[in-house]
């Protein structure tokens, strides 16, 4: 695993290691809130510029509020 500094100082991305050739096997994307939140994660195959999955998080204070992937998304009261 590759791990690559984003805004803030976070994990911005990690990129699995190429099974040959130095295309990545995975490239996911992490971003994060101004409170060190993670707000989205994508996982994108190869050199794609198309996620196969994408989750979304919203918080309410530091709790998770509700966390979206894909079409499906569980709120949290």
């Amino acid at each position: 695993m590759i791990f690559n500094t984003g805004s803030g100082g976070y994990v911005g991305s990690v990129d699995a290691p190429p099974l040959s050739g130095s295309t990545p096997n995975t490239h996911t994307t992490l971003a994060f809130d101004g409170s060190g939140h993670l707000t989205t994660v994508k996982v994108y195959p190869g050199s794609s510029t198309t996620a196969l999955r994408t989750d979304t998080y919203t918080y309410s204070g530091d709790a998770i509020a509700s966390i979206t992937q894909g079409a499906s998304t569980v709120a949290y009261t």
